[in-house]
């Protein structure tokens, strides 16, 4: 069995970016913002008091995406878990414990989590 290579972070953000991003419409159905649609909760999680509108500008989001991706993985880490694409963008997707357990997350979940996994490993 060949070793598990490690998660490139950069190409995942690309991919989840290419998934989250709808062209011309700034703002999510639930008030995600940017290009990898941020919530203001996740936003002040990741990126603490920094003002919640920096999330639509390139710089800010990307360094707030690899944060979140970083700190992902090692709470994946922590817990003994592999680190794999997949789990990854079904955490950034759906949370952290949703990922854990991820035979209960529902099939739009897994479908995202395998969308980002095919245009990650397509890069």
């Amino acid at each position: 069995m060949p070793a598990m290579q490690p998660v490139d972070f950069s190409l995942l953000a690309d991919a989840i970016r290419q998934v989250e991003e709808v062209k011309g419409r700034p703002w999510g159905r639930h008030g995600e913002l940017g290009p990898y649609q941020y919530t203001r909760e996740a936003w002040e999680e990741d990126m603490g008091d920094l003002p919640f509108a920096l999330a639509a500008g390139e710089t800010a989001s990307r360094a707030a995406a690899l944060l979140r991706l970083k700190r992902l993985a090692r709470m994946f880490t922590e817990r003994r878990e592999s680190v794999t694409v997949y789990k990854l963008a079904m955490a950034w997707n759906a949370g952290f414990n949703t990922a854990m357990l991820s035979s209960f997350a529902s099939k739009e979940v897994r479908d995202y989590a395998v969308r980002v996994e095919n245009l990650y490993i397509g890069r």
